[in-house]
């Protein structure tokens, strides 16, 4: 056996070791896991055993034993989930492939309000800052959702479900520091008639990564964030939300970019992006019985990005309205929404957006219907999206899926979905000097051409057609196994197509430029498999295990004539294995999680596989004080796990890392 197997096995020894007796409802069996209700998938409540898709719970409390500090490393337990870490402030996260930095096929909600940047449609990870303490849960979909919650939900979505602020009715505080970050967070809840509130207030500090090559790093960054969560009952049939938050920050930037026309160099500049994000979310609900009730919710927010070479701030202002009810065998929901968004930026000769500002509009209604054709045994599911958006005009995104109980501890079920990503701002109107090509290198006598990434109005909306199927079932008295298959098809993806060198005069002197526009001239298939299996081997000790299989398939179309003739297919790994241990004995509490992740051969330069492990030990002590040691990447000083396939960020390596922390409550 190698040496880091020795040390897995340890770990898992030590964690049976300390198992012992159940500590708290946090811990939930299997049997309660899977008794849990979510609403991600039908938009109500569903028992998990009992919804039509491949669903992923991640609960709070296996976050906290854990010791996960963000929403990228929260998704690494996910399977199915691709996330790679660029540098210290940077992530690639995805579901089922196609990633990159600006991955665009995941939609990520934060209590129900879409966090996705319309810039390009993806995450800007570091300002998503969330309270690990008040995670409830995460719910996940592994595959398209577009039919209930539209565009862009076409490889996954994500949902971070926070406790509402009647159950955190205390003080809690938390301090920590270790080799690569520092963190302070408190949180204070009280009863307030009706229901609770609560306030939170969080500050971190990382450190700067290891350069994989030369070049230095600067990718430190600091942010603080102040939320508010108010949940109050008026009665027994209405039920109010009211959330806000406010983030600042800095985050330190390493890029390389051609910063004027003549002499055109590209040329690595270290600067500071100063982040600004505000946002305010209301919810109400009525609820006249288990049946029936009407949900309505509104929010806005504004996300100020100020970097050396781009400065731009978004506003969004979303309200969304669904009613469910049920009748006979149906059960119903339908509901309708629209969505503003505007913006300006203020550019420079590398970067800017043309037209510098912009409003866009988004109308959207669904209807769904869970149809029980025999009751516990069989139901049909089936429903649409329809959508009107600024880019690509209409788009439709139906689903059937069939689920099947044949006996007690077996379910099974079978979908067929369509879903689109629709063009986002930066796919029409982004402009940004990537390179230069030498002098003489298009034709003689040419001088240097800037490489200009420009948007385009040919790019349109990329199509899916998925077919999905899953089993869950019962391994003996203490396991649980969930398979997911899937065989999707994608036309229309976007290329990036070089065109004929031509002279501009603005910005800057007259200069020749390369031109490469967007289009949509690639399709592909992708075939995967996820297994995760679950054993209870005690009451106090969990195991939980996860393998992932990835086949992309991606070809360009004759008239392409991008460079790279399989984009994509580089980018995600064929293999991925994940392995997770929670247990506890008395007051002490050990957790471990490991992942093994297949290269990624290109492009250049490759990311070997790696195999990394993450552990955390825990004390609780009087007085609701507690106090953990957390090592994460502990195999090997440090690693590589993902490059940025646009711009260029100066590589790095993840650094092995310690953390120490404190948290007390009352």
């Amino acid at each position: 056996m190698t040496q880091r197997g020795l040390v897995l096995t340890a770990i898992l020894l030590l964690t049976h070791c300390v198992s012992e007796a159940k500590t708290g409802l946090a811990d939930l069996s299997l049997d309660e896991l899977m008794d849990l209700e979510v609403t991600l998938v039908s938009r109500r409540p569903q028992r998990v055993t009992e919804t039509p898709a491949a669903l992923a719970i991640i609960t709070g409390d296996e976050l906290r034993r854990l010791g996960v500090k963000s929403l990228p490393d929260a998704l690494r337990l996910a399977p199915g989930f691709q996330v790679g870490q660029v540098d210290a402030n940077k992530w690639v996260v995805a579901s089922r492939g196609f990633a990159g930095l600006f991955a665009n096929k995941l939609l990520v909600l934060v209590d129900g309000r879409s966090v996705y940047t319309p810039l390009f449609s993806g995450v800007f990870w570091e300002s998503q800052g969330v309270l690990m303490e008040d995670v409830e849960r995460l719910e996940i979909i592994r595959g398209p959702g577009g039919s209930m919650w539209g565009a862009n939900a076409v490889n996954g979505i994500v949902n971070v479900v926070t406790r509402e602020a009647a159950t955190t009715p205390e003080t809690f505080v938390h301090v920590g520091a270790g080799s690569e970050r520092r963190q302070l967070a408190v949180r204070h809840g009280r009863p307030i008639p009706g229901g609770g509130l609560r306030i939170d207030a969080e500050r971190i500090d990382i450190g700067r990564s290891a350069a994989a090559g030369d070049k230095p790093v600067r990718d430190d960054w600091q942010m603080q964030r102040v939320g508010l969560r108010a949940d109050v009952d008026r009665g027994a049939s209405d039920h109010l939300t009211v959330l806000g938050n406010v983030r600042g920050g800095s985050v330190g930037q390493s890029v390389t970019f051609v910063m004027q026309a003549l002499p055109a160099v590209a040329s690595t500049k270290y600067s500071d992006a100063d982040l600004l994000s505000y946002d305010v979310l209301g919810r109400w609900r009525h609820h006249w019985n288990d049946d029936h009730e009407f949900e309505a919710q509104v929010y806005y927010d504004l996300f100020d990005r100020d970097e050396a070479v781009l400065h731009g701030r978004i506003h969004n202002a979303d309200i969304d309205l669904q009613h469910r009810f049920r009748t006979g065998a149906h059960r119903l929901v339908w509901g309708t929404g629209y969505r503003r968004t505007w913006d300006d930026f203020d550019g420079t000769f590398t970067m800017q957006l043309d037209p510098a500002s912009r409003t866009t509009h988004l109308f959207s209604g669904f209807v769904h219907d869970d149809i029980e054709l025999i009751p516990q045994k069989l139901a049909l599911s089936a429903g649409t999206k329809l959508e009107h958006n600024s880019f690509s005009n209409w788009e439709w995104q139906p689903s059937v899926h069939l689920w099947g109980a044949p006996s007690e501890d077996v379910s099974v079920w079978v979908g067929m979905s369509r879903a689109v990503r629709t063009p986002s701002r930066g796919d029409h109107d982004f402009n940004a000097a990537i390179g230069v090509v030498p002098a003489d290198s298009l034709f003689s006598g040419a001088p240097e051409a800037v490489v200009t990434l420009l948007g385009s109005d040919r790019v349109e909306a990329e199509d899916l057609f998925a077919i999905d199927a899953g089993l869950r079932t019962q391994l003996g008295s203490g396991g649980f196994l969930d398979a997911a298959l899937f065989y999707y098809k994608y036309d229309d993806l976007t290329t990036q197509e070089p065109g004929f060198p031509y002279t501009i005069d603005e910005p800057g002197p007259p200069h020749l430029i390369a031109p490469v526009r967007g289009d949509n001239l690639a399709s592909g298939t992708a075939l995967g498999i996820e297994l995760v299996a679950e054993w209870e081997m005690s009451p106090s000790w969990q195991i939980r295990g996860s393998y992932t299989y990835l086949h992309l398939d991606v070809d360009v179309d004759l008239q392409s004539v991008t460079p790279d003739s399989n984009p994509y297919e580089n980018d995600s790994p064929t293999h991925q294995v994940g392995l997770r241990s929670l247990g506890r004995r008395g007051p002490w509490s050990l957790a471990f999680s490991g992942r093994w992740v297949a290269e990624l051969p290109g492009p250049l330069p490759n990311i070997p596989d790696y195999l990394t492990a993450d552990v955390r030990i825990s004390r609780h002590f009087a007085q609701g004080l507690e106090v953990a040691i957390s090592g994460r990447n502990l195999l090997q000083a440090s690693h590589r796990e993902a490059i940025s396939n646009t711009v260029g960020a100066v590589p790095t390596r993840v650094q092995r890392e310690f953390f120490v922390s404190a948290s007390w409550r009352r």
